[in-house]
Order: structure tokens, then sequence, then C-alpha cells
């Protein structure tokens, strides 16, 4: 019988990159039950008093009470950054659905110089526009708005977002949409009736790709949410040894424990749809 060998490098190169994914999170997480001097003096060692440690740094992280020093209270950053990512979310999601269906099945003038275009901005990086961008939003006084960032955040996923579901709605089936129109429906009845639930897996896809972006990004909003009353939870942990000088590790730790449990959540209920999503653009493909 012939042996595979290279079986033995693949799946010792897999175990080595599911130890590299799995360690940062063991790590974060046995942080979060230990005391600021615990980590400062056993960094790697296991926590001791652990369930204490965590209780005391999930209600200090809650109310940004750190000692003596006060910082933005993890609900706060909370309820900014969810109400900053749900609404940008769906905004981006319902503008690049509407024109990555037009992209993908409608002919019109000017669709190819479109997608050029579109495909050009993603060539700039974002230092390239970051200046002329905070320029543009101060002089319209949407800095340190809650909701004066939506915008910036849209204009910014909407490129590539319109490109990837353009590049699904065009393999979609004609057939479907000839037989939904002669069933009576209209443009967006179909949209709504047909052509969505059908395009579920790559809107699925879409969603957590953008939502896990907005969630994590920290360059656009700490330029433009200054006032501490708007911090996102990036900013907050970003900022916690601005004051003092000081890092407090426990106080960060529960901080990142507390902001990923909203990602493992949105993760594991949309996961089969990006499944999905991802295998019928390998069999477009």
């Amino acid at each position: 019988m012939k042996r595979n060998w290279y079986i033995i490098p693949r799946e010792l190169y897999l175990w080595i990159n599911i130890v590299l994914m799995i360690y940062p999170l063991y790590f974060m997480a046995i942080s979060a039950m230990k005391s600021n001097a615990e980590f400062y003096n056993h960094a790697f060692a296991l926590p001791m008093n652990a369930w204490d440690n965590l209780r005391h740094n999930m209600a200090m992280a809650w109310s940004g009470q750190v000692g003596a020093v006060r910082y933005t209270g993890f609900g706060t950053m909370l309820y900014n950054t969810v109400v900053i990512t749900g609404i940008s979310l769906v905004v981006l999601l319902l503008v690049a659905l509407f024109a990555g269906y037009a992209m993908g099945t409608k002919s019109f003038k000017g669709k190819t110089l479109f997608l050029i275009f579109l495909m050009t901005l993603q060539t700039v990086p974002f230092f390239g526009y970051v200046m002329p961008m905070f320029l543009f939003t101060e002089s319209l006084g949407l800095n340190n708005k809650l909701m004066g960032i939506v915008p910036v955040y849209v204009a910014v996923a909407l490129p590539m977002t319109i490109i990837l579901l353009q590049g699904f709605f065009h393999g979609f089936p004609k057939e479907i949409e000839e037989a939904a129109l002669i069933d009576g429906c209209g443009e967006l009845r179909k949209l709504s009736s047909v052509v969505i639930p059908i395009a579920k897996p790559a809107i699925a896809s879409m969603a957590i790709v953008n939502f896990m972006g907005y969630w994590n990004e920290i360059a656009i909003a700490s330029l433009m949410l200054n006032d501490e009353r708007l911090r996102t939870i990036n900013i907050g942990v970003l900022l916690t040894n601005s004051q003092t000088g000081i890092m407090n590790y426990a106080y960060v730790f529960a901080i990142l424990v507390l902001s990923a449990i909203p990602n493992f959540i949105f993760f594991n209920i949309f996961q089969k749809s990006i499944i999905k999503g991802i295998a019928m653009g390998s069999l477009k493909g």
C-alpha cells in the first residue's frame, strides 16, 4: 500500500496554526482572571483566585472605576460600539445590495466605468485619504457625533462590498428572475421575495466580514470621536494608560473578553450561511 508521507507535514502545519490561533484567546481569558499585580509578576502562569479576580475585573471594566482613576465604563463603550456598528452595517448592506444587484444583473451605460472606479478606490491606501476625510467631516460638523461616523464607515466599506455582491449576482439564474416577472412581481417584490432569500449566504458573508471590521475599527474612530462619552471599546482599551501612564492589564483583558462575546455570538449565528456562501462562490468559480 502506498503511504502518503505528505499527510504528516500537512497535519503538523494545521495543528501549529490551530495552536497559534487558540493560544492568544487562552492567554486573554486567563489574564482576565488575574489581578494586575499577579499579571506583572506571573504573566504566563495560571491564575490564583480566578473566580474572585474575574468578578472584580468584570465589575471594574463595566463601571470604569480602576482604583482612584475613572475611565469610560464598558457599558457606555458597548452602547456606542453597538449603535455605530449596527447602523453602519444595516445602511451598508441595504445600499450595497441594491447596487450589487443592479451591477450584476442589469446592463446600463457607464456600468463598466463605474466598476473600474470602484476597483480603483481599493488601490488607495487608508493613510492616503485619512486627512482629507478628517477635514471634510470636520467641515460638515460630523466629528464628535455618534452618528457622524456612520457615513464614513459606510463609504469606506461600500466599494468592496458592492464588487463582491456584484460578482455573486452576476451568476444569478436568469430563469428565476423571468419566472418572478411572469408571476407579476415588480422589481422590489422580486428583490425581496426571490433574490434576497437565495442570496442570503452572500449577504451573511458580507455582514460578518463588515461587522468584524466595524467592531474592531480604531483608526477612524480615534480621529472622529474625541469626546470621552463617545468612545468605542477599542478606543477605551487604547487610552487606558493615557491618564496614569501605567497599563492596568486586569482592566484591559476584562474589556477584551467582554468585547469578544458579541463577535463570538454574531459569528455563530451566521456561520452556516457563511459556509454556504463560500461553497457557492467556489462552485461558481
